[in-house]
This record gives C-alpha cells, structure tokens and sequence, in this order.
C-alpha cells in the first residue's frame, strides 16, 4: 500500500442517506458541500459516534470556532464553504497510505526484535472489532478475518478502532526508537460502556449545527485543561514520537484533540497491519478525578457504600433499556459546576431555546466486558416540546421511577412467594455470599423479562407524561404498571396446590398501587380499588 491512493477528502467511503432514502458512499469534501441535501449518516451506532467526531472536529476547525454566540448562530451559512476551503488546505493530510503522513497511523513503525527481521502483521479484519475473532464474540457476521476489506471500508474501521478499541493485551511495535507497552489503555470513546447521545435535524447540515457546543459550555467544560484547552485537530500537529510531549498533551486532553483520537500505533499494509499501544488518553479508569468527560458523553452521581457522591459515565448495559436512562440524559446542562451531574454538553442550545423545530435525540452505545464487545445498540427518541421543559423532564423521570419501583415490589413478590414455599431459601441466601446477587437474579428474571416487555407496549403512555399539564396521564401509568406486574407475577407464580395458593396470595399482596409524589398512605387507594379501576 504504497503511494499517494485512496484521499479521504475526494474518494466516497462515508455511507450516507440522501433525502429520498437511498443510500451512496461520499468523500469528505462532498459530505460538507452536500450536507444540506444528505438525510442521515448510514452506518453502525459506534461508526456514527466516530464519523460525528471526526465531522465536528473538521467543522469547528473550518470555521475556527465557534468563538461566541453570533459565530455558532451563523454557522449554518458558513459552513459548507469553510470546510470546502479548509479541506483543500489540509488535503495532504487525508491520504489513507501515504508513504510519510498516512491519515490516523504512524509510518515510522516497526516490528520489534531482530533488525531486518520480516515483521508479523495483524489482520487487516480485526479494525473490525465487532467481528467474532479471538476472545470477540460475534455480532454482525461470521466472516472472522476473511479477505481483505475494501479501501472505503478500512477507512471507516480505522477511524472507528482508534475511537473504540478496548484495552488489554496489544502486540508491540518500535515507535521512533521506542518499544511500545504490551498492554493499552482505552480509547477514549469505550471507557465505562458510555452511553454517547447527540441531536438530529432534518439534514446533516442541521445536524453538525445542532452538535456544536455553545461556547460558553464548551470553555466552563474544559476549563481545568488550561488556556489551550480547544487544541488543533491531530493532523495539524501529528505526534513525531512518544517523547513529543506538546503534540501528546494536545492530542490526548484538548477538545479538538481528542475528537480524532490516536490511541492505536497502526501502519497499514497490503497483507495486514503493524498494530501497538500509540497515546494514553486520560479517563475515567486512569485518571479518576481529573479526567474530562467526552462532549457527548452523560454524567450521573452516584454513591458507593460508606463513600462520598461522586460523578461517574453513564452507561449502555444490554440489559436496561435506555428509555429508563433518558431523564439522566436530558438533564439540565449548563450549570456552573460541570464535575457533577451533567447531559451531552450539545443539548445546551436547545434547552436554552436556541434550536427551533423538531429534533431527534440519538444515543449510541457499544457494551464491553474487559477486551471482549458484548453489544452495540442505538436508540432514537423524538424530543417533543415537554422534554424541553424542566416540568416535562421532571414528570417524565417521575414516571420512570414509578415503573423501577412497581419493579422492585414485583421481586419483591416474587421472594415472598419463594419463600414461603422452600423453608431453606432464606437460609440459602444468608450462606450465599458473593453469589446471593446471583441467585436471585435467577429467581427474579423471567418475572422481570415479563414484565419490562409488557410496559414497553405502554411507553407513549409515558412520553404523554412529558406534555402533561395535570396527572392525569401519570395516574393511568402507575394503573397500567401495576396491572404489568400483577400480570407478570401471576405467568411465573401460578396457584395450583393448596399451599402453592397460600404462597401465591402472599407474594400477590406485596404488588400494592404506587403513590403519587408527595400523596401519603392514608390518601392513596387500596389495593381492591385499585383492582375495580383497572378492569
């Protein structure tokens, strides 16, 4: 892979929607200049989180900003012939197999070991980290590492792996006289399974605007990185080695910086790739305290047993779905104190109504347990007006907490119910130790399959919580969720034997009606009400 070929800014590799829905690749300089006329990115949740970064990053870049509120507000207009300007001036850098300056790789690799010894590639597939290989499981395909991808698809998997790649284990490479480490940290887009949320207009044009920051949450964000805190993209100031501290601390803790991370040594070849640790971005894992969130990342307090409240990702788990996290999500941003709770800092403008219209929320997560990728999923809300709102937001996140705790008293049946059947269960638990977790989980999971299943049928239940001005919607939700309960309850603990009936009745009596907010027990309806309501 010799030569100048295949240039990122001419060459089409960027699978896109147009607006009648057909679906083409496009170069870099097109996905600028026809950004009005494109629908959507078509590509995989993670592909979508790296190619937004990549385009932000171009975009900001091009218009050397946004500097204030007048810059972001005419960025719309400025854009598409910035970029054109600005990818002509740095096309050079753009090149996937350039013999000096290839795009998102280091050209002065080589293998370890004896000199002039023939180096051991890595497979070209494994960019594709979603592929069953190694330790992987599979997720999309059953290609393993068959054959070698297209231009335009490397180009795509390369951008994604320096965005997502897990640490772990990594083969060692020689960067300008220096041995790379055996073992890598993570990139800076995979730490903690983290949820990445951006907005969506009606074209990408829309939709890049829509993504860049306000200013002013930009600077309070990064404020503890220092007055260069924005930083240059990496292809201005491309690290020479691992001793080019200016060029590390600008590509590892800047805005800018971080947007295209280099966080894998790679050199493309036509047979495979030389593959190693690169840089060491700051994050979660560490730096603990002093790291910077990613921009469209979430961040939720949390308390651990006997410690103080601290701030931590939030994150995809397979098994939540992401509906139950979106009140977090949308959490007002733009507090002064940006260490604690905060949403994806894009969401600013349009709480702080500078975004008119509709607009879709888009969270994209990829799961990971150590090396190894369990899952990549998105998701794609509608933000109606109520969201929007602080009583909106409010009414909705009330209705997420009436479904977790009809949720909890529904295991908590389900234990009565146990229990009272099997004389040693609660002895097995006391004697379970670490896996107690696992027991009852056991217990509990096809109650809470049943029942998680039944009241997503009811979610525009809960969205109408959003636009409500009254409780009406809110009272038909917890009627609905206790009737999702008892219907669950009832598929797992079935009366048969006399004594199975006792048991059932007992752990039936713990699904009680849930409260208002602020209604107490003596106010709220009893169960036989309750019961009269529903049918």
């Amino acid at each position: 892979m010799t030569g100048k070929r295949f240039n990122l800014v001419d060459e089409a590799w960027i699978p896109v929607l147009d607006m009648a829905g057909k679906a083409r690749l496009v170069g870099l300089g097109a996905c600028f200049a026809e950004s009005a006329k494109i629908r959507d990115l078509a590509v995989r949740p993670h592909e979508r989180v790296a190619l937004l970064r990549l385009l932000l990053c171009i975009a900001h870049a091009a218009l050397d900003g946004p500097k204030n509120g007048k810059d972001w507000r005419a960025a719309p207009q400025r854009l598409p012939a910035a970029a054109r300007d600005y990818l002509a001036a740095w096309r050079e850098s753009f090149w996937l197999f350039h013999p000096q300056q290839p795009f998102l790789q280091i050209a002065a690799l080589r293998k370890g070991g004896k000199k002039g010894a023939e180096p051991e590639l890595t497979a070209l597939a494994k960019l594709d980290f979603t592929r069953a290989s190694g330790n992987n499981p599979l997720l999309f395909d059953h290609l393993g590492h068959a054959g070698a991808p297209a231009p335009e698809q490397l180009a795509l998997d390369l951008l994604t792996f320096q965005n997502f790649h897990t640490g772990g284990l990594i083969p060692q490479v020689v960067w300008d006289g220096v041995q790379t480490s055996k073992s890598a940290s993570d990139a800076p887009c995979v730490c903690g399974s983290m949820l990445h949320a951006f907005l969506r207009g009606e074209n990408l044009l829309q939709t890049l605007w829509a993504n860049l920051p306000l200013p002013g949450i930009l600077e309070r964000h990064y404020q503890g990185v220092g007055p260069d805190w924005r930083g240059r993209p990496i292809w201005e100031a491309p690290p020479q080695g691992p001793a080019d501290r200016a060029a590390i601390a600008n590509a590892t803790r800047t805005y800018l910086g971080r947007l295209v991370p280099l966080s894998r040594a790679v050199l493309l070849r036509d047979t495979g790739m030389l593959l190693g640790e690169a840089l060491l971005y700051p994050n979660c894992n560490n730096e603990k305290k002093s790291f910077v969130a990613e921009p469209s990342a979430t961040l939720v307090l949390s308390r651990a047993r006997g410690k103080e409240e601290q701030s931590t990702l939030l994150a995809f788990r397979p098994d939540r779905a992401v509906w139950r996290d979106l009140a977090a999500i949308l959490v007002k941003t733009g507090a002064e104190d940006q260490s604690r709770a905060r949403g994806p800092l894009a969401l600013a403008a349009l709480q702080q109504g500078h975004l008119p219209g509709c607009w879709d929320l888009v969270i994209c997560g990829l799961a990971r347990n150590q090396a190894s990728v369990l899952d990549v999923r998105e998701s794609v809300y509608h933000l109606s007006q109520g969201f929007r709102e602080d009583q909106g937001r409010k009414n909705y996140e009330n209705g997420v907490r009436d479904a977790e705790e009809m949720c909890r008293k529904l295991e908590r049946a389900v234990s009565t119910f146990r229990g009272s059947l099997d004389g040693g269960w609660s002895g097995r638990l006391r004697h379970a130790g670490a896996r107690r977790g696992d027991l009852l989980a056991r217990l509990h999971g096809k109650a809470l399959l049943a029942y998680w299943t039944a009241v997503e049928s009811d979610l525009r239940l809960l969205f109408d919580l959003a636009e409500a001005r009254d409780g009406g919607p809110a009272g038909i939700w917890r009627r609905r969720l206790l009737a999702h309960a008892r219907g669950a309850y009832d598929l797992v603990c079935g009366e048969l034997s006399d004594r199975q009936q006792k048991a059932f009745v007992l752990g039936r009596m713990r699904l009680s009606p849930l409260r208002p907010a602020g209604e107490s027990a003596d106010s709220a309806p009893d169960s036989e009400t309750a019961e009269k309501e529903e049918a």
